[in-house]
């Protein structure tokens, strides 16, 4: 934690020391005396036709995907003296030429330099050169050549010491800047190498381009004599886009199964710089443009990976936001602006660098935070292991599985503890179980994970015990009932931990299963019994509109049973019942419901049903099919049943007055010779 709270004071005072150079690189610009000076740009023409008096056209400012182009810069020299020409807003010249010329025509000095010249600079980090003047009006033409600026790069005169002390806070700034990245590059790539830390190694790339970059085009490379190739000023960004991407999804662990619209966002971004990369090669002039529109897609995906977390609760999501945060404004200026008009020998390619810079060092800090909360974590999880073989060891013993589950704000699980018995009801080692937790919720049954998932967030966010009954899969076998219950506890790190148990109840459900069954039904014929046919038959009427006759109810009772009955025993009694019931439910749909009533009579109940004629069809059906029931005993019998039909509103309101008259019916039908259906008289 000392660490930690160490490293963070360090990157905070190194951010202020940035913007303490970055302002007092403005401040000297402010105080800095200089002569009166004129510019333009002006048609690509000869320097000889100029020295000769022929006057320039007009000409445009550079673009930013390169070409050649001419500066005239007209200059009133108030006193002899040392001078330095250089350049505002820019260093991102492959070539200049430049042609001091006296009011006369003549030539007074020609100098030359580039990224890409071999000529010695004369300044340290900048294209500066000295020319002694006499006091008189001068014009300095100068010739650019580059395939690409990063703005707009104008000359422009200054008396040689107030020249050295504008450059002497960027040339600091730019030193204090390389190593910096050096450093942090060369620390996190052994971090990432001792720690296979992927998070780490893509940082160390998104360093290295930076590095690359900025080494180029503030000149620190030709400051040790090497000349890289102009397009070093705009290649290692496109890298560096693209390893800062992938490093912010890692940091921030956007998965695709709890981040989807930001893991799908992150995916189509790297797409889009991995396609820069063969643009770039096509097309060379374009490579730095397509950096700066690389540098605004990362931008922006930071922005809403770190708001995406801080909205989570997560504290590394919040330390990024406050990192990207810093990096962002210096950023959008460097990549959009094209001059800085502040009069400064500070450069846009400095503004960079301070975002880059500050973003870097603060990262680090998010870095270091998560480093020590990992350690924490880690400690934590080697007293939780010590912990878990004595649970264990005691664990073993007791029936079913004995857990501990664990749910942060942000959607990740983890089961820090779990008990022999997972493994016999999971069908996994419990140390795989612990290590993907995913494989344990891969086993609940599809139509119980839903409601699973559900009280558990309902636990936690009421932090109620947690108590489920569900479904698991079983390799080879049918699915097994289990009973789960856990007590959620709150954690510092506002996550969840639940300590509980599970145990198989499928025997238990069977039995309760089988308990139910017999409440409810007929035990000789499996049809319901009278209580169960009630309850179904009011839940028909309360379902059912006044208007119209969507139910009916078929009273049906044996012809003659109880004499069959008496005289060849119950054994045969009972066989015929079953019979019957059995024809009965070949007759019914899936929505209809029989019911014994007792003794040889059946209650049915159609629902829905068109009308009259298609309930008595069906009573029919069933009176024909029951004539047809043949038993074999001592000799062939034969069995009929008289009907009696009710419909719903016509013969009743409720089921009391609905059954009396199918009741009533069905002994009108016993009147009128047996055998036959009866619709029920209406009043």
């Amino acid at each position: 934690m000392g660490v930690d709270c160490g490293l963070q004071q360090v990157g905070w005072q190194s951010a202020h020391v940035l913007v303490v150079l970055l302002l007092a690189a403005l401040a000297n610009a402010v105080v800095a005396e200089e002569p009166r000076q004129q510019g333009r740009w002006i048609a690509a023409t000869a320097p000889d036709s100029l020295a000769e008096g022929a006057a320039p056209g007009a000409g445009s400012a550079p673009s930013l995907t390169g070409g050649e182009y001419w500066h005239e810069l007209t200059v009133q020299v108030p006193e002899s003296g040392d001078w330095v020409l250089d350049f505002q807003n820019t260093a991102v010249i492959a070539r200049f030429e430049h042609f001091v010329l006296a009011a006369d025509g003549t030539e007074v000095g020609h100098f030359r330099g580039g990224l890409t010249d071999p000529e010695p600079d004369t300044f340290l980090l900048r294209h500066g050169r000295r020319i002694e003047l006499p006091v008189g009006e001068y014009r300095i033409l100068t010739r650019l050549e580059s395939p690409f600026y990063l703005a707009v790069p104008v000359p422009a005169l200054y008396m040689t010491e107030s020249y050295r002390v504008q450059i002497r806070a960027p040339i600091v700034f730019t030193l204090m800047g390389m190593g910096i990245f050096g450093a942090l590059a060369f620390y996190y790539l052994c971090m990432g190498l001792l720690r296979r830390s992927v998070s780490d190694l893509l940082y160390v790339g998104f360093i290295l381009g930076n590095l690359l970059f900025f080494g180029t085009v503030l000149m620190a490379y030709r400051a040790v004599a090497l000349t890289p190739p102009i397009y070093m000023a705009g290649v290692p960004i496109l890298i560096s886009n693209l390893c800062y991407v992938l490093f912010v999804m890692w940091l921030l662990g956007i998965s695709r199964q709890r981040h989807p619209r930001v893991h799908a966002l992150g995916s189509g971004i790297c797409t889009v710089l991995v396609l820069f990369w063969p643009l770039a090669l096509l097309a060379p002039n374009w490579s730095l443009e397509l950096s700066r529109y690389g540098v605004g897609l990362m931008a922006v995906y930071g922005m809403v990976a770190g708001i995406t977390r801080a909205r989570l609760g997560d504290r590394v999501g919040w330390l990024y936001l406050v990192a990207n945060l810093s990096f962002l404004v210096p950023a959008m200026l460097a990549i959009s602006a094209r001059e800085l008009n502040v009069g400064s020998l500070f450069l846009i390619e400095h503004l960079g660098l301070l975002a880059v810079l500050l973003e870097v060092m603060l990262l680090s800090l998010v870095i270091s935070y998560q480093v020590g909360r990992m350690q924490r974590r880690e400690a934590r999880n080697k007293v939780l292991e010590e912990q878990s073989v004595l649970l264990q060891s005691l664990t073993s013993q007791v029936p079913g599985a004995v857990y501990q589950f664990q749910l942060w704000p942000d959607g990740r699980v983890s089961i820090p503890f779990a008990s022999a018995g997972m493994e016999t009801l999971f069908g996994y080692p419990v140390e795989k179980i612990c290590e993907q937790p995913e494989l344990a919720f891969n086993r609940i049954h599809k139509e119980d994970i839903d409601a699973v998932w559900q009280s558990i967030w309902t636990s936690a966010s009421q932090l109620a015990i947690w108590e489920q009954d569900f479904r698991l899969y079983r390799q080879g076998a049918e699915a097994v009932w289990v009973h789960g219950r856990a007590t959620p506890q709150l954690q510092p790190d506002q996550s969840v931990l639940w300590h509980g148990f599970i145990n198989d109840v499928t025997q238990r459900r069977a039995a309760e299963e089988q308990v139910r069954h017999l409440a409810e039904h007929d035990p000789l014929t499996g049809c319901l019994n009278r209580a169960s046919l009630q309850r179904q038959l009011s839940r028909a009427l309360r379902a059912a509109p006044a208007d119209c006759s969507p139910l009916a109810l078929l009273f049906i009772d044996l012809d003659g049973f109880k004499p069959l009955n008496d005289t060849h025993g119950h054994g045969l009694g009972d066989e015929l019942l079953q019979g019957v019931a059995a024809t009965i439910k070949g007759v019914l749909r899936h929505s209809d419901v029989v019911a014994r009533l007792g003794g040889d009579e059946f209650l049915v109940l159609l629902y829905p049903v068109l009308d009259a004629e298609n309930a008595v069809a069906v009573a029919e059906k069933i009176r024909a099919r029951i004539e047809q029931l043949t038993i074999a005993a001592e000799r062939e019998l034969s069995l009929s049943a008289s009907i009696g039909v009710a419909l719903y509103p016509q013969h009743g309101s409720d089921q009391h007055s609905l059954i009396d008259a199918a009741d009533a019916a069905m002994y009108r039908a016993k009147a009128a010779g047996r055998n036959r259906v009866l619709l029920a008289a209406t009043d």
